[in-house]
């Protein structure tokens, strides 16, 4: 799901970019970026999402012990007005990959 997210943003970066040039002012290129750039977040999660919520072994001197992840999710987030989507995908990619079973 996340990764079928940042094929899209691929596939219509000039439908995405123009309301950022449109709506905030920022030169074409620079919204392009930033859409290009929030693919490529969201294809680091849908990667990533796995390995980063696996436990991991530690080795203590004695017993055994593991760290585990155990995300609630977003509880706060600021979102500045001149990269829309750069933000979105950091926010949605993290929150959607704490659904992914391990």
């Amino acid at each position: 799901m996340i990764a079928k997210a940042a094929a899209i943003l691929r596939a219509r970066v000039d439908e995405f970019a123009r309301p950022v040039t449109l709506e905030m002012g920022k030169l074409i290129d620079g919204a392009r970026g930033e859409v290009m750039l929030s693919a490529d977040i969201l294809d680091y999660y849908a990667s990533n999402a796995e390995a980063f919520l696996s436990p991991q072994h530690l080795t203590p001197d004695s017993g055994q012990a593991a760290v585990e992840s155990s995300p609630i999710g977003v509880l706060f987030g600021v979102k500045p007005w001149n990269f829309p989507y750069y933000q979105f995908a950091r926010f949605a990619a993290r929150v959607a990959s704490i659904d992914v079973p391990a």
